[in-house]
Formats: C-alpha cells, sequence, structure tokens
C-alpha cells in the first residue's frame, strides 16, 4: 500500500511539472517548431523538458526510418546527449548521419546535418580519436561548400586548425584559422571572429610569440565583452588568465581564474568548472603550495574523468604527478603518470602520451629505479618515428636517458646521450650534412662496384680465352662473348636502376629540406623585423633621454651664469647665499655623466660599434664618434647642434669632416653607411 501511494504522488507531481510543457507543445503544429523547441531546452541544460519533447516526436517519427525527419530527430537526440557531455550517446545518434548522401532542396536541413557533422568531429576530438575528426570534418566542410554555408565552413576551418594544433603541425594550423576568420570577417560575424582571435592567441603563445598573442588576446576580449555573453566571457577570462601565468604574473592570472570559475558555477558549466579547478591547482604548483594544488587537481580529474573530457584530463594528471615529483614525493606521482598512460594508450594522444613518459622517467631517476626510467622513455623514443617527435621531446627523452646511465654507472653512454642533445639543436644542418653524406657514400659504393665489375670482367676475360686458347674453337670464343656481353648489360641496367632510385630518394628528400628551409626563413624574418622595430624602439627612447638630460643640463648652466652675475654685484649676505645657490647648482651638473649614461644604453643596443669605428677609421676623434652615434639612433642636424652645444653649420661642418675620413662622397648619407658598422 506504500508503494502505491508513493507511485500516485509521483505521478502527481509528474502531471502537474509536465502540464505547462504540454500545453506550449500543443500550440506548437510543425515538426521543426517541435525539433527547435526541444534543441532549446538542451541549450538551456533543461535537460527532461527536451526529453519529453523528443520521446513525443519519435512515436511520430522512427529513428530508424530513412527520412528527412528521421534524419532531423536523430540530430536532436545527438545533441540532447552532447549538451549533457555524454559523448559516446551523442556519437550513437550521429552515425546514421555520417557518410549519407541527401537529395533535397531544404538547404536548412543540409546546413543542420553539416554543422551535425562538424560537431560530430569534435566529440572524436575530445575522445582522442584524431584521424576521425579529422575525416569528419573534411566531409562537413565538403557539404558546406556545396550548400555555400559560409558559417559551418568557418567552424570546420576553426576545428581543423585546433586539430591541427594538437599534432603540432603549426602551419596547417595557422592556414586553418586564417581561413575561418576570413570567413567570419566576410559574414561578419562578431562571434566567430573573437574564437578565431582567441584561438591564433593561443597558437601564438605556444609557439613563444607572446606580443602577437596579447594583442589577438585583447581583440578577442573586445570583442566577447561588446557581445555581453557569459559563454564567451568564460572562456576569454580562463584564456587570459593562463597567457598571464605563462609570464609568471600570477596575480593578474588568479584574477581571470576566479572570473572564469564564478562564471561556470553560474552556469553549471562542468568543464569549465574543472578546468578552473585545474588551472588554480597550477597556480598553487607555481607558488609550492603542493597539498592545495593537488586537491584542486583531483577535483578537476574527478570531472574529467566523468563526462569523459580526455585532453585536459591527461593534462590534469600529468601536472598532478609534475607537482607531487617536485616536492618529493615520487612515488605518489607515478600513481598519477600511470593513472594517466592507461588513458593516452586508448586513443591517439602521442604527444601528450610521450608528455607523461619523459615526466615518469625523470620520478624513476629520482628513485633511483634507473633501468625503468630508461624502458619508459625508450618506449616512447622506439614506438614513433623519429619525425613524428618534436626536438623539445627529443630533448627530454634522452636527458632522461643520460641521467640514467649515469646513476648506473654507465658514463659514457651518459654523455653520448648528452652529446645527442645538442646534435638535436642543430638538426636542420645536420640533415643537411647527413643527405651530403649519403650522396658522397652513394657515389663512393657506385665507384666500388665498378672497381668490381671490371676486376670481375676482366678476370672472366681471361678465363674465357684461356678456355678458348684450350679449346681452340672459335664457336666458344664467339658464345663466350655474347654470354660476358649480357653479364655487363645487366650489371648496368641494375646499377642504372640503382642510381635512379637513389636519385629520386635524394631529390625527395632536398625538396622536404627546401620546405623546411622556407618555413624557417620567413619565421626568420618575422623575428628580424620585431627585432628590428625593438631597436628602433629603444634608439628613440635614448634619443629622447638625450635631448631632456641635455635639457635639464642647459638650465642649470644658464642658472649658474646668472648666479655668477649677481654674485659680482656688491652685496651683503645675499651674495653668500647666491654663492651657496651656486654651489649647490654646480654640484648637480654632471656634463659627462649624460655622455657616460647615453654611452651605456647605446652600447647596449649596437655592441661593439665604437671599436669596430675605430678600427676601421684611427684617426676619428671622441666628438667625431659622438656625433656618429647620434647619427645611428636617427637624430637630425638640428637635434645633434642642441646636445653638443653647438650651431647646426658647425655640425655639418663636423659631418662634412667625417665623411672625408670615411672616405665617403658628398651624395652618400652617412647614417646609411654607418648602420652597416655592427
Amino acid at each position: 500500500m506504500q508503494a502505491i501511494g508513493r507511485r500516485f504522488i509521483q505521478l502527481q507531481l509528474l502531471i502537474l511539472f509536465f502540464i505547462p510543457l504540454q500545453n506550449m507543445y500543443g500550440q506548437l503544429s510543425s515538426f521543426k517548431e517541435r525539433i527547435e523547441l526541444a534543441d532549446s531546452f538542451a541549450i538551456k541544460n533543461q535537460f527532461k523538458e527536451a526529453r519529453v519533447v523528443l520521446d513525443a516526436l519519435a512515436t511520430e517519427v522512427p529513428l530508424d526510418a530513412n527520412t528527412i525527419q528521421s534524419d532531423r530527430l536523430n540530430t536532436a537526440y545527438a545533441y540532447y546527449h552532447f549538451d549533457k557531455d555524454e559523448y559516446d550517446s551523442a556519437l550513437f545518434y550521429f552515425r546514421p548521419l555520417l557518410f549519407k548522401t541527401w537529395v533535397t532542396e531544404d538547404l536548412d536541413f543540409l546546413g543542420v546535418m553539416a554543422k551535425a557533422i562538424n560537431d560530430a568531429g569534435i566529440i572524436y576530438y575530445r575522445l582522442g580519436d584524431l584521424d576521425s575528426a579529422e575525416v569528419m570534418h573534411d566531409q562537413s566542410l565538403i557539404l558546406a561548400k556545396e550548400i555555400n554555408n559560409l558559417q559551418v565552413q568557418a567552424f570546420n576551418y576553426n576545428n581543423l586548425a585546433l586539430l591541427y594544433k594538437q599534432k603540432k603541425e603549426y602551419v596547417l594550423a595557422i592556414e586553418n584559422f586564417e581561413k575561418s576568420l576570413k570567413i567570419n570577417q566576410e559574414i561578419p560575424d562578431e562571434e566567430g571572429q573573437g574564437y578565431q582571435y582567441l584561438n591564433m592567441a593561443m597558437l601564438y603563445t605556444d609557439l613563444g610569440q607572446l606580443t602577437d598573442a596579447l594583442e589577438s588576446y585583447l581583440e578577442s576580449l573586445r570583442l566577447f565583452e561588446k557581445l555581453e555573453k557569459d559563454n564567451l566571457r568564460l572562456i576569454i577570462y580562463e584564456r587570459l588568465g593562463q597567457y598571464y601565468r605563462k609570464i609568471e604574473d600570477l596575480n593578474t592570472a588568479r584574477d581571470y581564474y576566479n572570473r572564469a570559475y564564478q562564471l561556470a558555477q553560474e552556469n553549471n558549466n562542468r568543464i569549465y568548472i574543472a578546468r578552473s579547478y585545474r588551472n588554480i591547482g597550477l597556480l598553487f604548483s607555481k607558488e609550492d603550495q603542493i597539498d592545495s594544488a593537488v586537491t584542486y587537481f583531483d577535483k578537476a580529474i574527478g570531472i574529467f574523468e566523468e563526462i569523459k573530457y580526455i585532453a585536459p584530463l591527461l593534462n590534469a594528471l600529468n601536472d598532478k604527478g609534475n607537482t607531487l615529483a617536485k616536492s618529493g614525493k615520487a612515488e605518489q606521482a607515478l600513481l598519477a603518470y600511470n593513472r594517466a598512460l592507461e588513458y593516452s594508450g586508448k586513443g591517439n594522444w602521442y604527444s601528450m602520451d610521450v608528455g607523461i613518459r619523459i615526466s615518469k622517467g625523470y620520478a624513476l631517476n629520482k628513485l633511483y629505479r634507473y633501468n625503468e626510467a630508461k624502458s619508459t622513455v625508450s618506449t616512447a623514443l622506439n614506438t614513433f618515428s623519429k619525425d613524428q617527435h618534436t626536438m623539445q621531446n627529443l630533448v627530454g627523452i634522452y636527458r632522461v636517458l643520460s641521467q640514467a646511465e649515469e646513476g648506473l654507472g654507465n658514463y659514457k653512454s651518459s654523455l653520448n646521450h648528452l652529446q645527442n642533445i645538442r646534435v638535436f639543436e642543430d638538426s636542420i644542418l645536420n640533415e643537411e650534412k647527413r643527405l651530403e653524406i649519403a650522396r658522397i657514400e652513394f657515389e663512393y659504393q657506385l665507384s666500388k662496384e665498378r672497381e668490381v665489375f671490371n676486376l670481375e670482367n676482366e678476370k672472366q676475360a681471361i678465363a674465357y680465352e684461356a678456355e678458348i686458347n684450350q679449346a681452340n674453337s672459335t664457336r666458344n670464343l664467339l658464345i663466350a662473348i655474347a654470354v660476358l656481353f649480357i653479364i655487363i648489360m645487366a650489371i648496368l641496367f641494375r646499377s642504372y636502376q640503382i642510381k635512379q632510385k637513389a636519385n629520386r630518394l635524394l631529390e625527395q628528400r632536398a625538396n622536404e629540406l627546401k620546405e623546411k628551409n622556407a618555413l624557417l626563413k620567413e619565421s626568420h624574418l618575422k623575428e628580424q623585423s620585431l627585432m628590428q622595430t625593438n631597436i628602433e624602439e629603444k634608439e628613440r627612447r635614448m634619443a629622447a633621454i638625450t635631448l631632456s638630460q641635455h635639457e635639464k643640463e642647459s638650465l642649470l648652466q644658464k642658472i649658474d651664469d646668472k648666479i655668477q652675475v649677481i654674485a659680482k654685484e656688491p652685496q651683503s649676505k645675499s651674495t653668500e647665499d647666491l654663492k651657496s645657490l651656486q654651489k649647490l647648482v654646480r654640484s648637480n651638473l654632471n656634463l659627462n655623466g649624460s655622455w657616460d649614461n647615453f654611452l651605456y644604453q647605446f652600447e647596449k643596443i649596437h655592441p661593439g660599434f665604437f671599436s669596430k669605428t675605430r678600427e676601421l677609421f684611427p684617426n676619428m676623434t671622441v666628438n667625431d664618434l659622438k656625433v656618429c652615434a647620434y647619427i645611428k639612433i636617427g637624430m637630425d642636424n638640428k637635434t645633434i647642434a642642441q646636445v653638443t652645444n653647438t650651431t647646426v653649420n658647425t655640425v655639418k661642418s663636423r659631418i662634412h669632416r667625417i665623411k672625408k675620413k670615411m672616405e665617403l662622397d658628398a651624395d652618400t648619407s652617412i647614417r646609411n653607411y654607418l648602420m652597416s658598422v655592427n
């Protein structure tokens, strides 16, 4: 009876709960309107209401029917589970849509399908299946282009860029980010532009281009604050916290992390609540507050495991292990590393797997378990080809191996690993040398083969000649010659095949090297441009400081001159006061100090300039060198005259004499010449 009573009460509550929903549902007549209602409930985390609408539709439209309505209903169910972070269930409903072709003119429906395939790619990415994710985004992009849906095209380019970033294919990542940004500007879509600037900022941060990163972050922040959406503010607050943590501004980082955490709590966003726990844990770890850091890492790990969000889960476990290891708790750190490796082994998490193994190797070395450390990093080294390893990973692997060998007393092996580290720091140059050595070795081997062939040919000729002489038979002689000719042709043909194959291999490697050199050249040009901008800015600052110092000294000099005039007039006590004031002013005059300060700042920007100029032109005076320095930092004749307390004509005359000492033509720009003196 009690059970019947409880059931009756539950039924009454259920009726009361769904009466408003049934009234709203009854007012919607079309299938499309009811689907959109279910989607809106799911987006707002009103999952019970969304499920009621979907289940009602499922009684009218079978999910396994090959119709547009059934595909749209499968999509709605998929998003219902996607918004609940139930990725496996979401994929169950997405899968019937994948690799499918629709014959319809309903562009809105096709747009929803293209977006659904894109979001299936996002799920595969979060589950660690990067190859399947790439296939989904490529398929979605094809459909989006067929129906000219720019919004979905931008989504796919952005997600492909994130995927390539995860694979460390940074050139492809930047290309896809720029494609997505261009489309979002064309639409225009300010939210999409904000995401692109944010993603590009994170990529620039990973590459160490912090100036470009900050500019992109600030542009993203401007766009997101303009839109006044909590979910966008949440994202930018977290990313700015990561940026300031990277540049060691921990107070500003903590402020942004706390903002992100508050917004995540208000919106019940479990992913960002977990991310906030991990970020706060990283700050505590950086401040050596180990217990607090581990507590927050465990909170993050619990949520990530529950929602099966593998990438941040691996990061949180690795962070926990590193924090414990640096505090001397290596045994506990190993538990975290092993747990992370269990998850990384279930998906395509190459770069993270290697990083975790390197961290584990360091911890094992601290515990004097050197053979286990070697085995751990050797697995990472041998599982993947050398081309798949980043330089940083290779350095980490060999450093662990070097420490392990040293601990085992194998000092020669330890030294060899240290030498490997140095070799990797100049990998491109080594690759060029290796190709050249391979080419020389190939030519040498070919030359030896020719010598062997000639020797064998000679031996066979003698043998055949002896046989001919013994048999005294013309027929045998002709046969021997024919056989010899066939052998020669076969060897030559084989040598030709070997050479052709080697040439193709060399050409392929040369093309790869050319592409790498082009990328390096582009990176070098960007760095050179930034360096030049910094130098010019420092020169402008130095010129302003010099001029300001000169104005101060000129003012003090005028005061001093005025006091001298007053002091010569007959006065009583005021004369003594004025002389005292004059003494004070003179004590603050430091005519040589400004030049020493200028010389110190100048040498920081252009080291060796004065020594090089004296070496080239021994007859240059100190004043000549000063003028040369002022010209090199961009001062004009008027400013130089002010700084040196001379007239413009005097400066022009001095420059004319300097050019004579340098044997420069009258039309030659002395500044351009001085810029070439390093």
